[in-house]
């Protein structure tokens, strides 16, 4: 009767295993590019969804790949720190990318227009208040809405400067506010 590798026994590879570290990965590759490429947008719930992925990707990952792999619980709690920090370093990265994307965009396919503040808003987070001015803008016909921190100076039907990319839009920022 031939034996078990010990990698198999203590939780190494296996067809399902593989299978579903490779999902993972795509998961996290595909909530990666949402985050990046489409999460500036106005009322959508895309930033949310991608971070949920994202993180419960990162989660599972941890959960598959490092549980089984080591038995010391220092072992494993070293590699959980370790995946943490390329995880929040990972994150850093993804936001300085988007930084970068949306601003050579709005670089390269520069429109200046200009929008008129429609409504204010209000979001309380842990007792704390922000205001926002959501303000409407045209653009080949068609009206978008954004929203920025609102300051005491706007007022209802104020116009602000706006900068935007062509090709995007809903990427979108406010010249001289």
């Amino acid at each position: 009767m031939p034996q078990k590798s010990r990698a198999l026994a203590v939780g190494g590879t296996s067809r399902p295993k593989s299978i579903l570290a490779v999902a993972l990965t795509i998961g996290i590759a595909v909530s990666a590019y949402l985050l990046v490429f489409h999460s500036h947008y106005y009322h959508t719930a895309i930033k949310s969804w991608a971070m949920v992925w994202l993180f419960s990707s990162i989660s599972a990952l941890n959960v598959f790949w490092i549980d089984p792999l080591f038995r010391s619980r220092w072992a494993k709690f070293f590699c959980a720190l370790l995946l943490v920090g390329l995880a929040a370093a990972g994150y850093a990265g993804l936001l300085s990318l988007k930084t970068y994307a949306l601003t050579e965009q709005r670089r390269r396919n520069r429109v200046n227009s200009s929008g008129e503040v429609t409504d204010f808003e209000v979001e309380t987070h842990k007792g704390h208040q922000t205001e926002y001015a959501v303000f409407e803008y045209l653009h080949e016909g068609t009206r978008y809405t954004h929203r920025i921190i609102n300051k005491p100076a706007q007022h209802l039907g104020g116009t602000l400067p706006v900068r935007l990319a062509s090709s995007d839009p809903e990427n979108v920022i406010v010249t001289d506010y």
